[in-house]
């Protein structure tokens, strides 16, 4: 008996680290507190220029990483298909995904009342 109990904690114990380091999970991109979003912008260019646009400076946390490989390798969950794409989350997850900078950007200001 004292055996079975400790294999079971085993099991369990190496299930929940399992779970709890997968790198499918989205965590760190969503936002920090209830009622705010952060937005997941990736870019077709490498370098240079990107306008921000203003409505991104309300959001929690914006996450700019290099490239569509590098977050689809991190977050395959995510499913994205090509750059440029852009993820909006709240604090229960992904709200908006969208290829198309615009359309992000009336998300956005519909939900903090900017027109």
């Amino acid at each position: 008996m004292n055996r079975l109990t400790l294999l079971m904690l085993s099991f369990s114990l190496s299930t929940f680290l399992i779970s709890g380091c997968s790198s499918n999970t989205y965590q760190e991109l969503m936002p920090g507190s209830k009622g705010e979003f952060s937005v997941l912008w990736i870019t077709e260019k490498t370098g240079g220029y990107n306008a921000f646009p203003s409505v991104f400076n309300k959001v929690d946390k914006v996450t700019m990483p290099k490239s569509l490989e590098e977050i689809n390798k991190k977050y395959p969950k995510l499913e994205l298909k090509r750059a440029p794409v852009i993820v909006i989350f709240n604090e229960n997850g992904v709200v908006l995904t969208t290829y198309n900078l615009d359309e992000a950007v009336e998300f956005l200001e519909n939900e903090y009342g900017d027109s």
